[in-house]
């Protein structure tokens, strides 16, 4: 990312017809992996939206500011085209999604519901696309990875009912779709997905009170099987931790403490840690938060049809 903002990739060009289509495609590429790094990694964005003008495609007149509005038509062309313009508009979405998260203000409930909105327009606008059952899927599962980022729980938003339960259901339905693949993950981005679904899925089930154990038990297992792919990377290691503590928490039953004991197991995974404070600076019901900066190194671009 770095190396492509120093060659001004991010920005128009009056380079000729055949150097733009190289820089823009380029530049999305990298930019489409950092937004999925960040957004799977719990990341800081490499740039932001504001100050990317590159051109989705050249000889277009659509800028960076249209493509989370483009709709697909017969002149997008094949499957592989349109599918990649719909991962570039989800990509845009989840950077969105990620940069609120990384900020300080307070994700208001408005904006929630208008973010899990736009998702839900940008999945239903590629329904009737040219892409095939296999790309519908993928995309399906893309509008959930994001709706569980948008309803993840963050130190500067509000675990409230209502949240939990919508990040329960959209990590069910994920999950239902990880356990119909027969691709065996291999790279650090669908395994890092892997991870956050399941993790979101427990997390969950930690606030649901009435939930019995033997629906627990079987949950667990499924969520094991999701994850079960032997990886080396480094940059999962927090969030097998998380699994393996939200597994044994709930394998002990769910009781109006397990939710709070959930809440700190995923403050681990986030890199947040409780700042220690001075007698008498502390307010009731105030908690000083700082965050880590989350370490990994890149991996690189799998085919589409493997990132399930």
């Amino acid at each position: 990312m770095q190396t492509a903002i120093s060659l001004g990739l991010h920005n128009r060009s009056a380079t000729p017809p055949a150097d733009i289509e190289l820089r823009n495609r380029t530049w999305w590429t990298i930019c489409n992996l950092d937004r999925s790094l960040a957004a799977a990694l719990g990341r800081p964005l490499g740039i932001a939206d504001s100050e990317i003008d590159a051109d989705v495609s050249a000889g277009s007149d659509r800028s960076t500011d249209d493509v989370d509005r483009q709709l697909p038509s017969e002149s997008d062309g094949d499957s592989l085209t349109s599918i990649s313009n719909a991962i570039t508009s989800h990509r845009r979405i989840l950077g969105r999604i990620s940069s609120s998260l990384h900020s300080q203000s307070l994700i208001s409930g408005e904006d929630q519901v208008a973010l899990e909105e736009e998702i839900h327009q940008w999945r239903s606008s590629w329904s009737s696309s040219k892409i095939d059952e296999a790309g519908q899927t993928y995309l399906r599962l893309l509008s959930l990875q994001a709706l569980c980022l948008l309803y993840r729980p963050a130190p500067i938003v509000s675990t409230d009912e209502p949240r939990v339960d919508k990040l329960g259901k959209y990590a069910q339905e994920a999950l239902e779709i990880y356990q119909t693949s027969t691709t065996p993950p291999r790279d650090l981005i669908t395994l890092a997905w892997r991870y956050q679904i399941v993790i979101s899925l427990l997390y969950a089930t930690s606030h649901a009170y009435n939930m019995d154990l033997g629906v627990i038990s079987d949950q667990l297992e499924t969520c094991r099987q999701i994850v079960s792919s032997v990886s080396n990377f480094q940059e999962l290691e927090r969030l097998r931790i998380a699994f393996d503590q939200l597994s044994e928490l709930l394998m002990e039953g769910i009781s109006p403490q397990t939710g709070g004991a959930a809440d700190k197991i995923l403050a681990g995974m986030y890199g947040l840690v409780e700042l220690e404070v001075e007698q008498g600076q502390e307010e009731d019901g105030e908690r000083s938060m700082r965050i880590l900066e989350a370490r990994g190194n890149q991996a690189g671009i799998p085919r589409w049809d493997h990132l399930i």
